[in-house]
């Protein structure tokens, strides 16, 4: 084979090659491709739920505002991210590594009067009414009245509609000021002062008209039925139209007029009618409104092995329960599985459950709330111990002494806490504390603040105690008996002059042979101390006798 052949060859065979790369390259299982970790976004009230990558830009935007509510701001429920605004319906935010939930948080307009109230001129015994037509959701009315007392305005006891009307006038009631405060959840708005002009006396002479007022069905008309109009006045009806219905036709002496909410007879000068029905208005949705939170969950502290039960009241329609924890893992509150009722429960706590925190969110169709969050505090179960009294139990303590007492337990001395006397704590300074086991000296100037009688005691240590009783005895003087060694006892120096300063100084003063002067009789004193001696013989022995019986 020559060059050009064996060149020829070589392409042919490199053509082939690259041919079967290529049928090999489309026939073949591809190389593995793996998507990128996705993450969900929910969005409440609003639109761009769905699954991101980290990094991507997430567009959000809050739903149309509600009737008689505003859009406020946006609220992140859940994940760490950082939106471009809070205020602007439509904002974004870089997704994060973690789920993502956020709400729209829409407010109640504030009220707003349409038709103000007006001035009234009414005759004395004669109805005055005065009315108010205010727009907004949820409106409260309160009429006031300032009687010109110098205290301004106060509420009207039962005054609470659109309408105040008094039944009869007086005299008296000329130049009272009224007025109306209309208000929601979205605010306050207060009406213009208007006055009550009392006319008197009735003055029979003037023409007077009637103004029949008629309503249909679904609204009302006010005043109505025969209203009497003096010549010359004004006379204005108001027209308000059920919820979910608007004026159909107006007619004023039988001919149709421009629909409007408030119409007035100017100059009245002749008799008149008017007549208003009402027609249904286009239905409109329902709309949802946010769970409402009536109990918040409350922190818990239990001792480990018992229950922990947390628990909230809410209201709200189709709402779902999800109770979450955090764990201080820096993971944030999680969901629990299958936590999703109005309580959830702990049934068996450890150590390790202390300072877990918790909380639960609730949501519908209008949105999500979350609740305040719960503390879980664990603390080790305590095993109590019977401690005993070793030495000092029961003992007895003298008033006015300085003696103290000393009871011993049998408990550690590391785990020592206080003394107790008749169960309450007694003050450290009023004992000292020994190691032996654990010894407790109560001070004599203690002691001597108890009263007479039995007191009880007890050591407490962490894990237990033990007690016991002790006395506190009167401090009486002791009376001290002639003990039978004495006649063997050598007599103090001082002794015999005692003896012979009394007994026998005594017995010479009431002896007159010994005191009287002589007179010649001759007296012998012999036989009498020979009889004083025999007596006091007999007296001794009958006395040694009696102790040896007595022994």
């Amino acid at each position: 084979m020559n060059k050009k052949i064996s060149t020829k060859v070589g392409a042919i065979f490199m053509a082939a090659a690259m041919l079967l790369s290529i049928f090999a390259g489309t026939k073949g299982a591809p190389d593995t491709v793996y998507a990128a970790d996705t993450y969900k976004v929910i969005v409440n009230n609003g639109t761009g739920s769905g699954d991101y990558a980290e990094g991507d830009n997430v567009e959000i935007t809050a739903d149309s505002t509600t009737n008689g509510k505003y859009f406020k701001e946006w609220k992140v429920i859940k994940g760490e991210i950082t939106l471009g605004s809070t205020t602007d319906t439509t904002t974004s935010f870089e997704m994060p590594a973690s789920d993502v939930e956020v709400t729209a948080v829409y407010e109640y307009d504030a009220p707003s009067i349409v038709s103000q109230p007006k001035d009234v001129w009414a005759y004395w015994e004669q109805e005055a009414e005065f009315r108010v037509t205010a727009t907004g959701i949820d409106l409260k009315y309160q009429w006031q009245i300032d009687i010109g007392d110098g205290y301004g305005f106060g509420d009207i006891y039962g005054a609470e509609d659109s309408t105040y009307t008094m039944d009869a006038v007086y005299s008296e009631f000329d130049g009272y000021k009224f007025r109306c405060v209309v208000s929601n959840p979205g605010g306050t708005v207060i009406s213009d002062e208007v006055e009550l002009t009392v006319l008197w006396p009735y003055i029979p002479d003037i023409p007077e008209y009637v103004i029949t007022a008629t309503a249909g069905e679904h609204g009302e008309i006010s005043p109505s039925g025969d209203v009497y109009v003096y010549d010359c006045n004004d006379q204005t009806f108001e027209i308000t139209p059920d919820e979910g219905y608007e004026i159909d036709t107006l007619k004023v002496d039988g001919k149709a007029v421009d629909i409007t909410t408030s119409y007035t007879f100017k100059i009245v000068d002749t008799n008149h009618t008017i007549e208003v029905t009402f027609k249904q208005t286009a239905p409109k949705p329902p709309v949802e409104e946010l769970p409402a939170i009536h109990t918040q969950p409350q922190s818990v502290s239990v001792k480990a092995g018992e229950q922990a039960v947390f628990t909230i009241k809410a209201s709200g329609s189709g709402v779902n329960f999800r109770w979450q924890v955090d764990k201080n893992d820096g993971n944030g509150f999680v969901d629990i599985a299958g936590a999703d009722t109005t309580g959830y429960k702990i049934d068996v706590t450890d150590v390790a459950y202390n300072g877990y925190k918790y909380r639960c969110v609730l949501s519908n169709s209008a949105g999500a709330v979350t609740t305040d969050i719960a503390t879980l505090t664990v603390t080790e179960k305590v095993t109590t111990v019977d401690y005993e009294i070793l030495d000092g139990a029961n003992s007895s303590w003298t008033q006015n002494t300085d003696g103290n007492i000393v009871i011993r337990g049998n408990g550690e001395i590391a785990k020592f806490v206080s003394v107790k006397v008749d169960g309450k704590v007694v003050d450290a300074d009023n004992y000292t504390v020994t190691e032996g086991s654990t010894i407790i000296t109560l001070k004599p100037d203690y002691l001597k603040t108890l009263s007479k009688g039995s007191h009880t005691f007890e050591i407490v240590w962490t894990d237990g105690s033990a007690g016991t009783s002790f006395v506190v005895a009167e401090n009486t003087p002791s009376v001290t008996e002639p003990s039978e060694t004495e006649p063997t006892e050598q007599p103090s120096e001082t002794q015999p002059s005692e003896t012979s300063g009394t007994e026998p100084s005594s017995t010479e003063n009431d002896d007159p042979a010994i005191t009287a002067p002589q007179t010649g009789y001759s007296f012998s004193r012999a036989p009498f101390i020979t009889l004083f001696v025999v007596v006091l013989a007999g007296t001794v022995v009958m006395t040694v006798r009696r102790k040896k019986s007595c022994k």
